[in-house]
C-alpha cells in the first residue's frame, strides 16, 4: 500500500477514536491486508512481540561487545571490562 493522503473525515474519525496520526505509520507495517484496507489482528501484534523479545534477547547478550574499527576495517571484537569501558566512554 503506497502513501495515504488522509481526509478530513478521517482525521476526524481517527481523533474520536483514539487513533493518532504517528500510530500510521506502525499500523502499515504491521497490520494484515484486507480488501478495503488493513487491519491489526492479534496475531500481528503477538508476531511483533515475539519479534521484539527476541532482539532484546540479543541485545542483552551483545551488551558490553566493543568492536575496533580502523579504515573501514574490523580490526578485532571483544568483551569490554567496565573499567575499559569508563575508560572508553571517557575519551569520547
Amino acid at each position: 500500500m503506497g502513501a495515504l493522503s488522509i481526509t478530513n473525515h478521517a482525521l476526524t474519525r481517527m481523533a474520536q477514536r483514539g487513533i493518532r496520526s504517528n500510530d500510521l505509520d506502525l499500523i502499515l507495517a504491521v497490520a494484515t491486508e484486507v480488501d478495503d484496507g488493513l487491519l491489526v489482528r492479534r496475531k500481528d501484534v503477538l508476531l511483533i512481540e515475539r519479534q521484539v523479545k527476541a532482539l532484546l534477547k540479543r541485545l542483552h547478550r551483545l551488551e558490553g561487545k566493543r568492536l575496533v574499527v580502523s579504515d573501514g576495517h574490523l580490526v578485532t571484537a571483544y568483551h569490554a571490562s567496565a573499567p575499559q569501558q569508563s575508560r572508553l566512554l571517557k575519551a569520547h
